[in-house]
């Protein structure tokens, strides 16, 4: 059963960042986060393991096919970002 529909992506702007950030949460919790500040050929993920958690327990257990289709469209959420910001200038 795919649980693809409980995971969200959420554009975050954040003072350790200088460009916009993608955060991925999974049933409201957050997961990951990816940036560019290496560059957008060089793109970063992050795991957080942070003090923000949900009230109760949210398993963090999903196919994989779902977490590499998560992953590919933050990665591919925040190329569009940047290709969009490029073409504004």
């Amino acid at each position: 059963m795919s649980l693809v529909n409980e995971f969200k992506i959420d554009f975050i702007s954040s003072v350790e960042f200088e460009w916009l950030a993608v955060e991925v949460l999974f049933r409201g919790q957050r997961l990951m986060q990816l940036n560019r500040e290496k560059g957008i050929e060089n793109i970063e993920i992050e795991f957080l393991t942070d003090i923000y958690l949900l009230p109760g327990t949210v398993e963090m257990k999903f196919s994989l096919e779902d977490f590499i289709y998560i992953i590919h469209e933050a990665k591919q959420a925040l190329i569009l970002a940047y290709e969009q910001a490029d073409y504004l200038k």
